[in-house]
């Protein structure tokens, strides 16, 4: 198509054969080229309300777009030889028809589009939960819950478990050692975490000592000599006091014997 300007007979083409590609290939940006300013708006507005379908239907009506706003700002259309056409009317009437066809299929583009849009956010639970975020909560929460509940156990375990007591027997307690003329010197320290026990130990602590003396009596100089001997020693000793207080009817014993002095004389 050929256009001429009444005031100056300037002859522009627009609307050439392929017209409808480059509006396809380049939207909004065609109409601003051509100077055809709201449609360049109403273009980019609309593609970006129907996310580019409208796109997809401005290529089909460009040539009626175009002789509207060339004859809106007085030109004339021309044919191929350039013979001016005097009566317009007709064909005015016409390319407002086409006009108002535009019009009609990009507004009913535009409802369709955006019924689909809220639709699909509507059922499509966007902008809701996240199902697998909130799964993902209730484990987690699960998990803390597990954390405390074991944190709170060990705590009571804790508080259950007594700490070790510790008893010094008075003085020191001296005997002879078997078929030796040397005597052994000791102190004498019992371990045990039962309160019962240590209570026990103390009020019997006086025949305690008595099996305590019968025990070393039996060890010779060499039986007590070293690390190793001292340890058979400590052994014996605990398990002499435990047969006394199972024997006074304790049911738990002590757990270890130490000596805090031990001199071989």
């Amino acid at each position: 198509m050929e256009f001429k300007n009444p005031n100056n007979d300037y002859i522009e083409s627009a609307g050439g054969s392929v017209s409808w590609l480059w509006v396809f290939l380049f939207g909004p940006f065609y109409w601003a080229v051509k100077g055809v300013w709201r449609h360049f708006i109403m273009h980019l507005f609309l593609a970006l309300v129907t996310f580019g379908v409208v796109h997809f239907i401005y290529p089909f009506f460009v040539y009626s777009i175009l002789q509207k706003h060339y004859l809106r700002m007085g030109w004339k259309l021309v044919d191929s030889e350039r013979l001016d056409i005097s009566d317009t009317s007709q064909l005015e009437k016409k390319i407002q028809q086409s006009q108002s066809k535009v019009y009609i299929a990009i507004g009913a583009v535009t409802c369709v589009v955006l019924g689909l849009g809220i639709g699909f956010y509507k059922f499509s639970n966007i902008g809701g939960p996240d199902p697998s975020a909130e799964i993902e909560e209730i484990i987690q929460r699960k998990m803390d819950e597990a954390e405390r509940q074991s944190e709170k156990t060990s705590e009571i375990v804790g508080a259950m478990k007594t700490e070790p007591h510790l008893h010094e027997f008075t003085g020191t307690l001296t005997t002879n050692l078997s078929g030796s003329q040397k005597f052994l010197q000791i102190g004498i320290g019992i371990i045990t975490d039962d309160d019962k026990v240590m209570d026990e130990v103390v009020r019997v602590e006086l025949a305690l000592r008595s099996e305590i003396l019968n025990v070393i009596s039996e060890f010779t100089e060499d039986d007590v000599t070293g690390k190793q001997g001292r340890e058979r020693l400590s052994r014996a000793i605990a398990e002499a006091i435990n047969q006394k207080l199972a024997a006074l009817g304790s049911v738990n014993g002590v757990d270890d014997v130490y000596f805090s002095s031990f001199v071989l004389q």
